[in-house]
């Protein structure tokens, strides 16, 4: 009798064990998802202002304008969520919202240049690897000036070898 009840009481012990070790593999899961969501927000708003950018250099500049519009609604989303030592800058970014939705829809040439800048300045913002040593706009142009961007004709008549 006694080693019955011994049994049935590591059996029980055993089942509790498991259970708290499923609990917290589940709570680490849960941890560890919300922090790759939360950098997948960051890379795809990094990636939305780059590609606007891109697009306000090649002179799409109503592309760029919905890029840039919605950078600015997704940084809008977690400024509040992002690290108080940087959300100065990021909410100082927020503020050129309207100026620069005005010069992309006005199809204005220094677009590009700012965009290029506010780009530099997020990746900075965020400690970007090679952010401050990187510049989107550092191509030797004087500031203000534009290189202009050929679309490349020759790639659909050249034979892949």
């Amino acid at each position: 009798m006694n080693n019955t009840n011994s049994q049935q009481r590591w059996t029980i012990y055993g089942g509790i064990v498991i259970v708290l070790i499923f609990i917290l593999a589940m709570g680490w899961q849960y941890t560890r998802a919300n922090r790759l969501q939360s950098e997948l927000a960051v890379a795809r708003a990094e990636a939305t202002l780059g590609a606007s950018a891109l697009e306000a250099q090649r002179g799409s500049y109503e592309v760029s304008r919905r890029l840039a519009s919605d950078f600015f609604t997704q940084l809008q989303v977690t400024v509040g969520d992002a690290p108080s030592d940087i959300q100065p800058q990021l909410r100082a970014m927020l503020e050129q919202r309207d100026g620069i939705i005005t010069m992309l829809s006005r199809n204005d040439d220094q677009a590009a240049d700012v965009l290029a800048r506010m780009f530099t300045q997020y990746r900075t913002a965020l400690g970007s690897p090679g952010a401050a040593s990187a510049s989107p706009t550092s191509t030797g142009q004087p500031s203000g000036t534009s290189i202009p961007v050929v679309p490349d004709t020759m790639s659909d008549s050249v034979p892949m070898p």
